[in-house]
């Protein structure tokens, strides 16, 4: 799942994510507030969880401390999908303890490489887990 208020970042994360092979199911919201509302109120968690940084309402990073000072969902992965590079915003989004800070490349091959190697490392990682 991808929290991001710019519907085209996530309609480009969603045609990366079709990419053949990869078997992802995708969804998106560019609703921070009501992603949250959902998950209090039973909604199934994703797997995985993106977040832009800069977004209305709520930003990437109050709805990370949220989720990671919520007893049912702290243990959610959630990761950090964004434009900036600055060393204070990739602080600041691991002193929430987010799981990982991905700076999203310009080029549309290079977007679709980076998710499709983190989906690929996540599950990896799950079944690590698991076995």
């Amino acid at each position: 799942m991808l929290i991001d208020d710019n519907y085209a970042d996530c309609l480009l994360a969603e045609e990366a994510l079709n990419y053949p092979g990869l078997d992802c199911e995708f969804t998106f919201s560019e609703s921070g507030p009501a992603v949250l509302e959902s998950f209090k109120a039973g909604a199934r968690l994703p797997d995985l969880l993106l977040l832009d940084i800069n977004m209305p309402a709520m930003n990437g990073f109050e709805i990370l401390k949220v989720i990671k000072t919520t007893s049912e969902l702290r243990h959610l992965p959630v990761g950090i999908l964004s434009t900036s590079r600055k060393p204070e915003d990739i602080t600041a989004a691991y002193d929430l303890q987010a799981n990982f800070y991905i700076v999203k490349p310009v080029e549309f091959s290079g977007f679709q490489a980076q998710l499709s190697g983190l989906l690929s490392f996540w599950r990896n990682a799950m079944l690590a887990a698991w076995s």
